[in-house]
């Protein structure tokens, strides 16, 4: 199609110096030669310095030798009337001459004024006999001869503008699938290019269509059975089993893995091999407003909070599946406090017992980027001074937990008396961010980690009020203990101010008090939550690290709540169960490729 638009174009710059000219009519040049690629177009004498000049040149100009009263007939010859077709005349007469654009012309030959003056003949035609005709080799397909012969065969394909169906893809696909004819238009006589079809391409894996065309929908293959299918690009699997992939296990190499430093191999398929995976997804501090409901969202920011920056469903890819925030025992947040229950003490909203923070009172910073905020009371730092923050929820501490503990929140073994065994099962001011995870595809842990702050120390040391700090999960591991609580000190027993971690305090301020902790760190910290060292206590970094299996669907709850008993006994009346709060921050989670152990250690 091509060839023809430029040889189309050649003719128009003919047609402009054409009008007809008599074929017995030569200007006094050397004889032009036939072009062998077109008999009608003559080679340009050299004389002419190569300018197509069908009607004749003189001194390196193209001249109508038919016309031009300077070069009537040859170059040397000068007409004082009229030049008609060649011949000098005094008067322009004659049956068919006739006075056009001031020049005395054949209206029965004259291209430019055939059948009368200024009747230009269109592109690709002569003038016959005051009649404009096709040249040789030439048709005029759309029977408009304005236009001219548009078509530089002497058959018509088509007319200028019909339009047709076409499908130039492979044979038996046209309408299967996503396939679909196009359509094609003519143009000068012939049809152009198939516009706007749609042919055969490679199959995309989930989305619901037939791509290649072959009556199958996402017909690929999972050779390995890990749910992803093969291929190069975000979403593909690129080692998909033995027929594209020689690894050991390549069920564990997919988009939803995590990559293992120092494997030599790309577990994760992003076209990196042992690169980083450490994220930072928060970085901005962020409050809840008071007496608002917490939403899904909020609860989503402080996963973000901990690191926890990727999304999956339950069957494919790894990271956040769902975030809330509940009660202890599973139920609903409410919007704002309860009056009746926290009496004399200092009435909040639960939305402001969960912040994300980069630091805590200027003093202890979030390990990377932020970190996530629960607290029994307010969750800020040393600014609030006080210890009677009061939501005055009371619900049942979680049933897991207090039926592996035969009914009661357990007390460390340093603070246990016979005489007096436990039996509070209530959480007061409780606050719970549940996560649903899903587990990379090579991912054989998770851990994280934690620092957990109480206004119970030095006073309550081994008291029945003490608060707790949880992290459960139905993880599947026969690690996991039956009540499901992962942080624990050697001894089993769960965080708390009894707990063997909790070295961060002023020991001064404990010598009287039963069980108290070495206060190995000092105090320093604490000031990160009360302005009086001698009103808390603080464990150090700890890590908590839980094995789990690859791809593996579970439950990450992390609670906090001021233990007290039933409603209506005195622990409970004018808000005395709801003091002396504590807070957790909580940091680093993070996924392993390497067997894990479950254990919660300094760090």
């Amino acid at each position: 199609m091509k060839r023809l638009w430029i040889f189309a174009a050649a003719m128009l710059t003919i047609s402009a110096c054409n009008d007809g000219t008599n074929d017995a009519l030569q200007p006094s040049q050397p004889p032009q030669q036939q072009n062998p690629e077109d008999p009608e177009i003559p080679i340009t004498p050299l004389t002419c310095e190569n300018l197509i000049c069908p009607s004749g040149c003189c001194e390196a100009q193209c001249v109508d030798l038919r016309t031009d009263r300077e070069h009537c007939g040859r170059c040397d010859t000068k007409c004082s009337g009229f030049c008609l077709n060649g011949t000098c005349v005094t008067e322009c007469s004659g049956e068919t001459a006739r006075l056009c654009a001031g020049a005395c012309v054949d209206i029965a030959t004259n291209g430019s004024h055939c059948g009368g003056c200024d009747n230009a003949c269109g592109p690709h035609m002569t003038c016959q006999g005051g009649q404009c005709a096709c040249m040789p080799r030439h048709a005029d397909c759309d029977g408009n001869a304005y236009n001219g012969c548009e078509s530089a065969t002497p058959v018509c394909q088509c007319i200028t503008g019909e339009t047709a169906p076409c499908y130039p893809g492979p044979a038996g696909t046209e309408n299967v699938g996503i396939c679909r004819a196009g359509l094609m238009t003519c143009e000068d006589g012939f049809f152009n290019y198939c516009e706007d079809f749609v042919e055969p391409a490679t199959e995309i894996p989930y989305n619901g269509l037939d791509d290649d065309c072959d009556g199958i929908v996402d017909e690929q293959i999972d050779e390995d059975g890990d749910g992803y299918v093969f291929g190069y690009g975000p979403g593909f699997d690129c080692c998909d089993g033995p027929s594209n992939c020689r690894a050991v296990d390549p069920a564990k190499i997919n988009p939803g893995a995590i990559e293992d430093p120092g494997n030599q191999i790309d577990d994760d398929c992003d076209g990196i091999i042992d690169e980083d995976d450490s994220l930072l997804c928060s970085t901005q501090a962020h409050t809840f407003t008071p007496n608002a409901p917490l939403s899904d969202n909020d609860a989503a920011l402080l996963a973000r909070a901990m690191d926890i920056c990727t999304t999956a469903t339950e069957t494919s890819g790894s990271g956040l599946i769902s975030a809330t925030l509940r009660l202890a025992d599973g139920s609903l947040l409410p919007a704002t406090g309860n009056a009746a229950v926290c009496g004399k003490t200092t009435l909040i909203s639960p939305a402001e017992q969960v912040a994300v923070a980069t630091d805590l009172g200027g003093v202890v910073r979030a390990l990377n980027g932020t970190m996530a905020v629960l607290a029994s009371g307010k969750a800020r730092g040393r600014e609030n001074t006080g210890y009677r923050d009061c939501t005055g929820t009371e619900v049942p501490a979680p049933a897991r937990f207090l039926s592996a503990h035969g009914g009661a929140l357990p007390v460390s073994d340093t603070c246990f008396d016979p005489a007096k065994p436990p039996t509070h099962k209530m959480a007061n001011d409780s606050v719970m961010l549940r996560l649903k995870l899903r587990a990379p595809s090579n991912a054989k842990g998770f851990k994280f980690r934690f620092k957990f702050f109480s206004k119970e120390y030095p006073k309550y040391v081994c008291n029945n009020y003490n608060d707790f700090f949880l992290a459960m999960t139905d993880a599947a591991s026969a690690e996991i203990p039956e009540d499901g609580n992962i942080s624990f000190d050697k001894n089993h027993n769960p965080v708390s101010v009894n707990n063997a971690f909790f070295t961060e305090c002023n020991r001064a301020a404990c010598t009287a008090a039963k069980g108290c902790s070495d206060c190995t760190d000092g105090p320093a910290n604490v000031l990160a939550y009360v302005a009086d060292e001698r009103q808390a206590g603080a464990t150090e970094w700890l890590q908590t690290s839980v094995p789990v299996s690859p791809g593996e669907v579970f439950t990450l709850d992390l609670i906090i709540f001021d233990a007290g008993d039933y409603t209506g006994n005195k622990s409970s009346q004018n808000g005395w169960g709801h003091q002396r709060d504590s807070l957790v921050l909580i940091d680093n989670f993070e996924w392993s490729a390497e067997p894990t152990q479950l254990i919660t250690v300094i760090n």
